[in-house]
């Protein structure tokens, strides 16, 4: 019985955090920021960005889909790749929408009509070069072979072309990256990438990490990402590298949500040992503004582990995790693994004083404790469904806000650092505590 008890609670969990990779279908509801406001967020986006659809930039480690139907639609799958694919995805918002009236949907209150959001075309520009070709020339060596290391540049040069022509039209010059969790279809992690782009106002460039995750194999499925996810850590490296060297990028932010967070953290580990000892500042060379975990899917002790004693927390300008106690998925996750909590379901109570200190010494690390109503089954997307959360992120990423009323982010505050968002934030006045 309680072997049966097991497996009903494995496919329930399964089933609830897989819902949450397809819910970007029907556009995102508007966040609390701009209902009854009196400023229109779309006000100061250039007349050449100001249509019914949009463009993001995605890099990908997924293998394309094989159609037999010669000339059809670029797709990526869940089947891994040993190179790094980049390119531009386009976003429609609607059928047969104009600008005028995707504004006025975009910021309606309550029921609207449902703006299905679909991936109309994906074109894939350039590859850099597959990892089984950087080999050392002996046991001594650390140079790369000259093919690759061309390749390379070659694939650096056209990356640097696409940000610029993405940027020609943009007041800030600061590049969004968003990393996929568990079980998220590449088209999906795109439609929700466009869907913040446009709510941020169309400023910066749109980017989506987008990992092999998914697949057909049932229980196994979540396994198997597990370990896509560690595959998927080098590649992540590499981009964030060549894209911090790009000379139109002033800022990057990172938002990943459940087991991408893992992902960043870990290519984000690796690169700080690399450039602590190399004697250089991580913050600097990669350009680091935010990070955002968002749901975060790990082990709230290791994270603590790979966060704490490598001294991640001082890399960004700024980390801002998010967790909910209605996050059914990390609820099943935590028992699944066996584990005292995941980071994304983590509460105040549940740590130690050690892993309280951080909130109460390092000034730029918020933990979000996000008590909405929960907008799907597993309440683990709430970071871009909940117009309250949505609001957040917003005022984080479009205009860099400390927490705190007198920042411009009225948060409710907790101990230090800890920080509550109800489901009418953001509200202003004497009423908020």
């Amino acid at each position: 019985m309680r072997a049966q008890l097991r497996v009903v609670s494995i496919v329930l969990y399964l089933i609830s955090i897989a819902l949450t990779g397809c819910q970007t279908v029907v556009f995102m509801p508007t966040p609390n920021l701009y209902l009854n406001s009196e400023t229109n967020p779309f006000d100061n986006v250039p007349e050449e960005l100001r249509t019914s659809d949009a463009q993001v930039i995605f890099a990908t480690d997924r293998l394309p889909l094989q159609d037999d139907d010669k000339g059809g639609p670029l797709e990526y799958g869940h089947d891994r790749s040993g190179y790094l694919a980049c390119g531009v995805s386009t976003v429609a918002f609607g059928e047969g929408v104009d600008w005028p009236e995707l504004v006025s949907q975009s910021l309606a209150s309550g029921s609207r009509h449902p703006l299905l959001t679909r991936v109309t075309e994906t074109q894939e520009l350039f590859r850099f070069p597959d990892t089984s070709l950087y080999v050392k020339p002996n046991a001594a060596g650390s140079e790369k072979e000259g093919e690759p290391e061309r390749s390379e540049k070659a694939a650096n040069d056209q990356l640097y072309k696409l940000i610029h022509e993405r940027l020609e039209y943009s007041e800030g010059h600061d590049a969004f990256v968003f990393i996929h969790g568990f079980d998220w279809p590449f088209d999906d992690a795109i439609t929700m990438m466009a869907q913040l782009w446009h709510f941020l106002g169309r400023d910066g460039v749109p980017i989506v990490y987008s990992w092999p995750a998914g697949g057909s194999m049932g229980v196994l499925s979540y396994v198997n990402d597990l370990e896509s996810a560690e595959f998927s850590v080098w590649h992540l490296k590499r981009f964030l590298v060549s894209l911090a060297s790009c000379p139109d990028i002033e800022r990057i932010h990172l938002i990943a949500h459940s087991r991408g967070g893992d992902i960043t953290l870990a290519a984000l580990r690796e690169l700080h040992q690399f450039h602590q000892g190399a004697g250089v500042e991580t913050r600097d060379v990669l350009k680091l503004g935010n990070i955002i975990l968002a749901a975060p899917d790990l082990d709230i002790e290791v994270a603590t582990q790979r966060i704490l004693p490598e001294g991640l927390l001082a890399v960004p300008s700024r980390m801002t995790i998010y967790i909910s106690d209605k996050d059914r998925a990390m609820g099943f996750a935590s028992w699944f693994f066996g584990s005292l909590s995941r980071l994304g379901k983590v509460s105040l109570g549940m740590l130690t004083q050690t892993q309280r200190r951080p909130m109460e010494i390092v000034p730029t690390f918020d933990l979000i404790d996000a008590r909405t109503k929960r907008q799907t089954f597993s309440g683990h997307s709430y970071f871009y469904q909940s117009p309250a959360v949505s609001s957040d992120l917003i005022l984080i990423l479009r205009d860099d806000l400390d927490p705190g009323e007198e920042n411009g982010r009225p948060l409710r505050k907790g101990p230090p650092h800890y920080w509550v968002v109800d489901d009418d934030y953001p509200q202003f006045g004497p009423g908020r505590r």
